[in-house]
């Protein structure tokens, strides 16, 4: 059997799941505030050709921020790395999964925030928060090593622990 073929459905599957759930996002967005907190100090960076607006999110260098505008930058690094599944561009992947993993952390305004909003479950908030950087660290480390199945496995358990964390928390923190 032609062992490119489960590859490329596998590659396929996940590149598809990231368009959905892509799309899923972009359809709640009428429900949300059209301005987003930009993260203090901030630099507004044109994106280049090759970069979509969401690839020139903040980047992990920056000051703490909100919610939202994290939640933005981590959307725009997770759209990256399906990029780098079409061409198979490894240090694309890794790059964005760094990025993912050494996200901008919250003001400590918006922790504040996030504890009266979400009270006990503050603490599910936080590990959902580290599955998602352990997570983003196990697809860089696959990069590295060149390895596409591996990076698809990990990059679907990641984009799961996206989803799940939105599931339980979205509505909830943008009321």
């Amino acid at each position: 059997m032609n062992k490119s073929i489960p590859r490329n459905l596998s590659i396929a599957t996940v590149v598809f799941a990231g368009f959905a759930f892509s799309a899923c996002e972009k359809s709640n967005e009428a429900d949300t505030p059209k301005e987003v907190a930009p993260l203090a100090k901030a630099e507004a960076k044109s994106p280049t050709p090759s970069q979509s607006p969401a690839q020139s999110a903040p980047s992990a260098t920056q000051e703490p921020g909100q919610v939202r505008t994290i939640m933005l930058g981590l959307g725009g690094e997770m759209e990256r790395i399906q990029s780098g599944f079409w061409t198979e561009n490894f240090d694309l992947i890794g790059e964005a999964a760094v990025k993912i993993a050494d996200h901008p952390k919250l003001a400590s305004s918006e922790v504040s925030r996030l504890k009266t909003t979400l009270g006990e479950d503050f603490s599910t908030f936080g590990a959902m928060d580290k599955a998602v950087h352990d997570g983003a660290i196990r697809v860089s480390e696959a990069s590295a090593d060149k390895d596409m199945p591996r990076v698809i496995t990990e990059f679907s358990a990641l984009q799961r622990n996206c989803v799940s964390c939105h599931g339980l928390f979205r509505t909830r923190l943008t009321k």
